[in-house]
């Protein structure tokens, strides 16, 4: 219910972030790319990461900004989430860490609250049936997912 009230909130305030009260005194984060999967020409593009002094810290905001093509389908979600094959149910979801977007290009600037483990990543998802179509994993050190293992959704026909 919480997912389909977020996605409700970015239809009608699209481009409207509820930012932590810290963005723009954040520190460059480093980070390298890990696996990608793009099965309808979609692209997601990283510019950088910003956090707590300039470094990935469990609980503290992390924000990330890229650039988006997206070819396969009218409209996606962009989500800024942490795969973690420990986590027991569904975390809370806020409106930073997401963005409705319609096809073609833009920017993004999406932002949560760094779990303690996992592999962050920004996922296209389907506005509809919720869904992943396509992502870009990222991080630093043992935090990037190099292997992804599964296949997203492939673009409709």
């Amino acid at each position: 219910m919480m997912k389909i009230l977020v996605l409700a909130l970015a239809a009608l305030l699209p481009g409207c972030f509820l930012l932590p009260a810290t963005h723009g005194s954040e520190a460059p984060v480093p980070f390298e790319l890990g696996a990608q999967d793009f099965p309808g020409g979609d692209r997601i593009q990283i510019d950088r990461v910003l956090g707590d002094r300039g470094a990935w810290i469990a609980g503290m905001p992390v924000v990330v900004e890229g650039h988006y093509e997206l070819r396969s389908r009218p409209a996606g979600v962009l989500f800024f989430g942490v795969t973690n094959s420990g986590a027991q149910g569904a975390t809370e979801t806020t409106p930073g860490q997401q963005k409705l977007v319609e096809r073609g290009s833009g920017t993004f600037t999406l932002w949560l609250t760094m779990h303690p483990q996992g592999w962050p990543h920004i996922t296209f998802y389907d506005p509809q049936a919720g869904g992943p179509f396509g992502g870009v994993y990222f991080g630093s050190g043992d935090n990037v997912l190099h292997d992804k293992t599964w296949a997203y959704n492939p673009p409709p026909r």
